[in-house]
């Protein structure tokens, strides 16, 4: 359903990143389900699968679950991960507003850049 969604209406970044953030937290609170979408070799003996399923899901899991390409997941949970912390410079309005998810990157890295620039110069002034 969701690459049907995708493909029939060109999906924006807002509708991808909030159904990777709700794929992921599903899959966070079901780790039966998401068992079923973890690679194999994640899951071979008891303490190896235990530490996999405590972490949070990643880009594989999500898109074998979602039917989803990687890239698309990945590009998602980095915009997700960019704008979760409540100090974080990125704005999650304005980056969904953007219109694909490779201008959704390019704003997110050129934000990311500029206040990296910005503390190091507030640190060498101290």
């Amino acid at each position: 359903m969701a690459q049907e969604n995708r493909e029939e209406y060109g999906t924006t970044p807002a509708v991808i990143n909030e159904t990777v953030r709700a794929a992921r937290d599903f899959l966070r609170e079901h780790p039966e389900e998401r068992a079923e979408f973890t690679p194999a070799a994640e899951l071979q003996d008891d303490r190896q699968r235990e530490r996999s399923l405590q972490q949070d899901p990643g880009e594989v899991p999500i898109s074998l679950f979602l039917g989803w390409p990687r890239k698309r997941v990945g590009r998602a949970l980095a915009d997700i991960h960019a704008t979760e912390p409540e100090d974080s410079p990125i704005d999650e309005e304005a980056l969904s507003s953007m219109p694909t998810q490779e201008h959704s990157a390019s704003f997110r890295k050129s934000i990311q850049e500029s206040h990296q620039k910005t503390v190091r110069k507030l640190l060498a002034s101290r």
